[in-house]
C-alpha cells in the first residue's frame, strides 16, 4: 500500500473518531447512554466498517482460496475473512473511559459455529442498517458504533502496511525504538508475545504483540512504555 493511502486511512478513521467525540460531549460514554442510537451514529457505523472491510480485502490477490472454494476477493463475506485474519480474534482494545474495560471486537472468531466462522455481532448489526436502514436505524447505538470503531482501529493496527503512517501520526508508541527496527519486525515475522506495543488514539489504547491477561485489573500498564496507560490506571 502506497504511504499516501495508508494516511489517508488514518484520517478516515480520525474523520470517525472525532465525530464520535464530539457525540460524547453531549452523551457521555456511561453505562446508562450506551443503548442511545442516533442516525449520525449509523452513518459513521456503516462508514467506519466499510472501511474496515476495504482495508482486510485491500492486500489480497484478485482470487482468494476460502472454505475450499475459490473466490473474488470483492465477492469475500465477513465470514470469509475471518479465515484469512483470524489472528485478530484475540486482539484486546482498552476504550479510554472509566471504569477501564477491554474491548474485544473480533471475539467470536475464536470459534466455528457448524463449520464456518459467525460474523461479529456488531457486524451483523451494521449489515441491517446498511441494507435497510429506515427499519433499523434504531439500532445503530452507541455501544455498536465504539465496538466498530474498536474493530477498525484493531485492524489498522494489524497491517504492517500502516505502521509507518501510525509512526508518522504518533499513534505507534515506539516506546523509544529506532522506528527501522519496528518496521522490520512489523514487516517480517509481525510483533512477538515477547512485544509490548500501543497504538494510541485519543478514544483507544490498542494493545500489540503480548496477550493482556484477561482481567483487565491484571494488566500492568508500565509493560507497554506508555506514559497514557499508567496515567490512566492510575498505577504502574
Amino acid at each position: 500500500m502506497k504511504e499516501s493511502k495508508a494516511e489517508s486511512v488514518l484520517l478516515l478513521y480520525e474523520s470517525f473518531e472525532e465525530q464520535i467525540i464530539e457525540f460524547l460531549k453531549y452523551v457521555p460514554a456511561q453505562d446508562e447512554n450506551f443503548n442511545t442510537w442516533s442516525p449520525r451514529l449509523a452513518t459513521i457505523l456503516v462508514d467506519a466498517c466499510g472501511l474496515m472491510e476495504s482495508l482486510m480485502k485491500y492486500p489480497l490477490p484478485q482470487k482468494v482460496r476460502v472454505n475450499n472454494k475459490i473466490k473474488d476477493k470483492q465477492d469475500l463475506k465477513i465470514n470469509d475473512i475471518a479465515e484469512i485474519y483470524n489472528s485478530l480474534s484475540n486482539k484486546k482494545v482498552i476504550l479510554l473511559k472509566s471504569p477501564p474495560e477491554y474491548s474485544q471486537p473480533f471475539s467470536e472468531w475464536l470459534n466455528k459455529d457448524c463449520g464456518q466462522y459467525k460474523s461479529p455481532w456488531w457486524w451483523r448489526i451494521h449489515n441491517e442498517i446498511k441494507h435497510e436502514k429506515i427499519d433499523f436505524l434504531n439500532k445503530a447505538t452507541l455501544k455498536v458504533t465504539i465496538e466498530a470503531l474498536s474493530g477498525l482501529i484493531t485492524t489498522i493496527a494489524h497491517f504492517p502496511d500502516m505502521t509507518k503512517a501510525l509512526i508518522r501520526y504518533r499513534w505507534f508508541n515506539t516506546r523509544g525504538w529506532n522506528p527501522e527496527a519496528i518496521l522490520e519486525k512489523s514487516n517480517s515475522n509481525g510483533f512477538s508475545q515477547n512485544d509490548y506495543f500501543t497504538v494510541e488514539t485519543k478514544l483507544f489504547v490498542a494493545l500489540i504483540g503480548a496477550i493482556p491477561p484477561e482481567n483487565i485489573q491484571d494488566l500492568t500498564p508500565s509493560l507497554y512504555g506508555s506514559s497514557r496507560l499508567v496515567s490512566f490506571f492510575g498505577r504502574i
